[in-house]
């Protein structure tokens, strides 16, 4: 490793270590104001209740005395927000400090196997000779032979079947190499090598896989009946994807190479050999040919029209899931839930003047953000698979009296379980925070509605109770929204 790259290894270092440091301090301050706050509720609690024993205290005093712990109260609201959000604040930093780390841990990595000459004539033997390559239409029949686990692939074409540059370097028994992928991007995250080859390249659609994207665009070339089309609001995919399918368990092997650091062994293959992968643009920046490619993809994308009839009649709606962190009395929905997390994202919400901002209780189904309800205990990360499709039948069944599904947009800041069974049913949807963590998350809704506000002058947010959130210890089910905090 070189002296300017051991520095920039070791200046990111420090900024993790100093990251992590401002983390817990202003940690420290919140817990401190929080139990500052905690102790005046107490007292103003433990006073109002000696004041009913009394029954010769005279009303007009008790009164005097009530107002008085009343403004006390209003008097402990800032000092409670202000304790949430360094709490938010504490998230924040110590996502940045993880991400520091990561970032310098895959530099420190990646530089290392950059100067070890056997490392990338490793990878070449490898492109080169893989051990062992399946046929597509062998996966596409038995997808349990490859393994549930993070890894390279490398995808070999018959050649001549695609219009590309001669690639005469890495042809293995007259297939070609055109494409390398990874399984697993992140570290922490879940994906494998079974869900992107099987489920997302060799079936799936253009949306889920610049693979299928890229070679249904080299197909048109050579007049394979493909039409890029949209369904719904933003989902693109091919006219006939059963016939890409096809296309592909006829002409394509696929080789794999189990790693847990994937993306660090792409990243050297494609800067080694990238002259070599007409399909692959990132990292691969002075390839013409697949930057050429990467810009006909998005200008084909820009002129998919829209429904016509999906402009005029489109309602917007915003659904988003409840959380376990409740007042103890009851109160509008949109006042009950207290998660820093639920307030960001209603403040999102109304700042999308959506047509109506729904919440999906674990008890009560869908209800408006508006209506008073209870406070109750009641998950869905306790329900069995079947209670939870019984209950996602009845929202839609809510859904449908309230909304059109096929026509308007949903807009769902909530968890995989909550969404999982409705997505099926409904038309056009978006996920604005799919795959962020809760720091990440919090750190999204912010920046957005800081920006709202800018632009409408003020931010569009309902004021509720502000009470201290808990934090809720535990390892977040898949990283996505609303995962974690949500009931």
């Amino acid at each position: 490793m070189g002296i300017f790259q051991k520095n920039k290894v070791k200046r990111l270092q420090r900024k993790a270590i100093k990251a992590n440091r401002l983390a817990e301090k202003t940690g420290q301050s919140a817990r401190d104001a929080i139990i500052r706050t905690d102790e005046l509720v107490a007292e103003f609690k433990e006073i109002d209740s000696d004041l009913k024993l009394i029954p010769w205290f005279r009303p007009f005093k008790r009164l005097s005395t009530r107002r008085h712990l009343e403004k006390v109260r209003v008097l402990l609201r800032p000092a409670q927000e202000d304790a949430d959000l360094k709490y938010e604040l504490a998230d924040e930093t110590k996502v940045w400090a993880s991400e520091i780390e990561l970032s310098a841990e895959t530099e420190r990595i990646y530089q290392q196997l950059t100067n070890n000459l056997n490392d990338v004539g490793s990878i070449s033997k490898w492109l080169l000779d893989p051990p062992k390559k399946y046929y597509a239409r062998d996966l596409r029949k038995n997808k349990q032979l490859i393994p549930k686990a993070k890894g390279i692939y490398a995808w070999y074409f018959v050649r001549g079947e695609l219009d590309v540059p001669n690639n005469s370097y890495f042809s293995v028994d007259g297939f070609e190499l055109l494409y390398v992928g990874i399984a697993g991007k992140k570290p922490e995250g879940k994906g494998n090598l079974r869900s992107r080859i099987g489920s997302q390249h060799i079936t799936g659609n253009a949306e889920g896989s610049s693979l299928r994207f890229n070679l249904g665009i080299l197909l048109r070339r050579k007049g394979h009946p493909l039409v890029l089309k949209r369904k719904g609001l933003k989902r693109i995919e091919w006219s006939d994807e059963n016939y890409l399918t096809d296309w592909i368990c006829n002409n394509a092997v696929v080789a794999w190479l189990e790693h847990k650091r994937p993306d660090i062994v792409e990243r050297l293959a494609v800067e080694s050999y990238g002259h070599l992968l007409p399909l692959n643009y990132e990292h691969n920046e002075n390839n013409i040919f697949s930057q050429n490619l990467k810009n006909e993809r998005s200008e084909m994308r820009s002129q998919v029209p829209l429904k016509g009839r999906q402009r005029v009649s489109m309602k917007k709606h915003v659904l988003i899931s409840c959380v376990s962190q409740k007042l103890d009395h009851s109160a509008k929905a949109k006042d009950l839930y207290t998660s820093p997390l639920f307030r960001m994202g209603y403040r999102y919400a109304k700042s999308l003047k959506p047509n109506n901002v729904f919440v999906l209780s674990a008890k009560h189904g869908l209800i408006s953000s508006s209506k008073v309800i209870e406070p109750y205990n009641v998950t869905l990360n306790d329900m069995k698979a079947v209670d939870v499709k019984e209950w996602s039948e009845g929202v839609l069944a809510q859904l449908r009296r309230h909304t059109d599904l096929e026509r308007d947009l949903f807009v769902f800041l909530a968890g995989e379980k909550y969404r999982k069974y409705l997505l099926p049913h409904i038309e056009n949807y978006q996920i604005p925070m799919e795959g962020l963590g809760i720091g990440e998350q919090l750190s999204w809704l912010k920046r957005r509605t800081e920006r709202a506000g800018s632009k409408n002058g003020s931010e569009s947010q309902d004021s509720g109770t502000i009470t201290r959130p808990t934090k809720k210890k535990g390892k977040v089910q898949d990283g996505t929204d609303y995962e974690g905090e949500a009931e």
